[in-house]
Parts: structure tokens; sequence; C-alpha cells
């Protein structure tokens, strides 16, 4: 019996084309009638057709209209960008995600998105940009009912048609809105919305979008929370007195004092669970928002702190003080807060970002840092550069005679950045001798990042010892 050709088989060639896109599934649809009838369906799946630019110029995307109407059945996602109301009056009956973007605004007339998911009755995410629709849309699309997921920016949504939002609103699971104006701010007060479970919110002051605030406080079952915020003026004494959802990941910029960001930190503490996916962004944590960050400790798994502004007093804590940590994106360290703070307990770290300083007199506690990181076991992706030119800090040098034998235990590494500028001038300057040992020891490692060397065919020698075991560098 002839062995059968696997790529023959419907089941796997079909999982192959989940995997492929844009020209190659094209390029597949045409091998044989087989393939055409199990390749079609994914190279129609999704769709992106209007304009976008190329070189500061609009070219038109995507396929015509005639072979968009004979394939409609088969669109799951389609994103019409610019003026495509030629395509509004086709109805596509496995729709499942549509995403319109007016890209000229000046030019584009109201839309009407129902057009398009008319029939569809499995539809459940819808996103807008800058699009303008018809008067009655919002009512028409709370009846819906398997609409779950929506995104609106640079939106304007006017009084009458105020209540039709908030109707689909209490449909969705997940809600984002950026640049968005109500001429009707004021939530209703007897509306919960009790399936949603992300919300992503760009705001300006909560004085006059008050409507941010009601709506984390009226999703009772609020998972995911990302924020950007100016001011916590709307919340008055009944609004901070009022208890908040369970919410488990938080990401908030918040340009204010540090009480604001204690209050948020302490009011998700109160709820049921406490937060374990953070990122915080904008001005300094002070002792009082420190202290509310504290309480969290038992729970974090994931921290990013963008900002630039928090003492590396905080980064520290968490190495410290988390024991179920894994991914932690940090700033500034300073050696001062290195030698104080006690031994690191995040023994499930996995990736760590961190701008290690050391003054220029306290150089002999780069052994000392080495041996720390070496205590990381599981540490996947570790990034430690140093991005400023400073005459008063260096950074943290992967050379051997600065205790980078240490880090032999860190046998699940795969991804490592390193080095920064001092005086004008990159470094570390590795030799043979290190990228040898890289090579050696850290038998995962894919991917290294950083300054070599200075002298361009020392560097090149390195790079070639690197390449030769698979392992990229840039």
């Amino acid at each position: 019996m002839a062995p059968t050709n696997s790529l023959n088989i419907p089941e796997i060639t079909s999982k192959v084309a989940s995997y492929l896109e844009g020209k190659d599934l094209a390029s597949c649809v045409s091998v044989s009638k087989g393939w055409h009838d199990v390749f079609l369906p994914h190279r129609w799946r999704v769709i992106r057709v209007g304009l976008m630019k190329e070189n500061g110029f609009p070219v038109h995307i995507g396929p015509d209209r005639d072979h968009i109407y004979h394939h409609r059945h088969l669109i799951q996602d389609l994103s019409l960008i610019g003026e495509t109301a030629w395509l509004h009056n086709c109805q596509y009956p496995n729709l499942r995600r549509l995403m319109l973007d007016a890209f000229d605004t000046m030019t584009v007339s109201k839309q009407n998105p129902m057009d398009c998911i008319n029939g569809a009755l499995f539809f459940v995410d819808l996103e807008l940009k800058g699009v303008d629709v018809l008067p009655g849309f919002w009512e028409t699309l709370s009846g819906h009912s398997h609409i779950r997921n929506l995104a609106l920016s640079n939106a304007l949504i006017n009084t009458a048609d105020t209540p039709g939002f908030w109707k689909t609103c209490m449909r969705l699971e997940s809600l984002r809105i950026h640049d968005l104006y109500l001429e009707d701010g004021i939530l209703p007060g007897n509306m919960t919305f009790e399936r949603m479970r992300k919300l992503d919110m760009n705001g300006i002051d909560l004085t006059y979008d008050e409507y941010q605030r009601d709506l984390i406080l009226q999703s009772p079952r609020l998972k995911s929370l990302a924020w950007k915020i100016n001011s916590m003026l709307g919340f008055d004494e009944p609004a901070r007195n009022s208890q908040w959802p369970p919410i488990r990941k938080l990401d908030l910029e918040c340009c204010t004092e540090d009480m604001s960001w204690a209050f948020i930190l302490n009011r998700v503490r109160n709820a049921p669970g406490n937060i374990d996916d953070l990122r915080l962004f904008g001005c300094e944590l002070g002792t009082e928002a420190s202290r509310a960050l504290s309480t969290h400790f038992s729970t974090l798994v994931r921290v990013d702190l963008g900002g630039y502004w928090i003492s590396s007093c905080t980064p520290l804590d968490l190495l410290c003080y988390c024991p179920r940590l894994e991914v932690l994106k940090a700033q500034d360290v300073t050696t001062k807060d290195i030698t104080e703070r006690g031994p690191w307990v995040c023994q499930q770290l996995r990736e760590l970002r961190i701008c290690l300083r050391f003054h220029s007199s306290d150089q002999g506690l780069q052994q000392l840092v080495f041996e720390r990181i070496s205590t990381l076991v599981q540490l996947e992706k570790l990034t430690a550069a140093h991005p400023y030119t400073s005459s008063h800090y260096d950074g943290l040098e992967f050379r051997l005679d600065c205790g980078l034998g240490q880090l032999a235990t860190l046998q699940q590494l795969s991804d490592i950045t390193f080095g920064g500028r001092r005086m004008g001038k990159a470094f570390p300057q590795l030799g043979m001798e290190e990228v040898a040992w890289m090579v050696d020891n850290w038998k995962k490692l894919k991917r290294v990042e950083g300054p070599l060397n200075g002298d361009k065919e020392v560097k090149a020698r390195l790079v070639n010892v690197f390449e030769s075991h698979g392992i990229n560098v840039q």
C-alpha cells in the first residue's frame, strides 16, 4: 500500500492553514482542488479592505467588491478602512468581528454598521475608529443577543443615543473607550453591568468624565481594568465608600498625587481577592502608595513599573517579599538599596527587567548582585540594560572577573539584554572567554542583545560564535 501524503489529509492541511496568511494562503489555494477546498475558507476568514498609508500616501488594499460579495459567507473578521460604504449593503452571515476605521473623518459620511451585522447570528466583536454612526444605531445594536466586545475611539454619542449606548454596554464582557465624548455623560444609577469583565478607558479628568468611575463601580464582576486619568476629583465621599469589583489585573496610568495611587490600591484590596497582575505608570510612588502596594505582595504574579519616578526601594521590595512573582519590569535600582535589602524570595521569577546602577566606588558589589540573580533559577528572560550616560553611575558588567560565573545556575535562560553607555562609550567590553562561557553554560540561550565589544573585528568574532550555536545577536 502506497504511503499517504500527510498534506492530502484535510485535517492536517487545515491545521497548516491556520498558521498562514496573505500571499501564502493565496498560493496554497491554487495548488489543487483538494487544497482549494481546504485553504479557501482560511484565505477569506480575515479581510482588510479600504485605505492605508504607504510612504505617507493613501493606497487601496484588499480584494474588489465582486470577490468580496462572492465569498462573503466565508468572512469572519472584516476591517473596512476609509470610505467603504459600497460594502455596507452586503450581509456577512458568519461575521464575528467588524472594524470600521474612518481613516479621514473630514470626508467620511455617517455609517450604519448594522448593515454588515444583520444576519450574523454569532457576531461578538465591534470596533469603531472615528466613525459617525446613524441615529438609532446603539438602540438597534443593544438588541443583538451575541455582542460581547466593543472598542470606541474618537467618537461622539449624542444625548438621544446615550440610553441605547448604555443598554449595549449591559451586554458586553469587554469595553475599550479612548477619546469618547458623551453629550449626556451621566450613567443611570440603576444600571448594572453584570457581564463586564474587562474595561480599558483613556480618560482626562473625572470632574468631567464621571461615567468612567460609575462604570467601574457598577460592574460587580470586573476582573481587568486599564485606566488613564489625570484627576481623582470625581471621587466624592459616596464614591470613595462604594464597594469596588474584584479586580485582578490593574493597568493604571495616573498623573496625580501619591494619595490617589494609595486610594485605588486600597479600594481594590477591599474587594474579594487581591491584584495579581499590576502595571503602574506616572508619578512617584510615595509612602502611602507603597504601603498600599505592600498589601498585595502575597498575590502579585506580574508587575510592570513603567514610570521613571519610582524609587528603587519599590522593585527591591517586590523581589524580597513577593513569593509568587513571575514577571517584574522596573527601572533604576541603586547600590545602596541593594545592600540594605535581604535575599530575594521570588523563586518563580521567569522574566526580570531592571536597571542596576552602581556608583563608581562600589564596583565590588557586582559580585553581590550576580549572587542575588543566581538564585532565580527559573529565569528565562533577563534585561539589565543601562540606557543612560552618566559620570556618576555604572551598570552591571557581564564579565567573568565581575562575577558572571555565578549565573551558571540559570539553566532556563533563553533571552538576555545587557549593557549601556559610560562616558559616551558602550559597555561592557566582552571577550571570547565570556562568550564561550555563555554558550557552554546557557544551553537554552536563543537571543543576546547588547554591546559586545567596541573593536569591530573582535565583535565580529564574538557574533560568529553566538550564531554558530543558533543564538541571534542584536
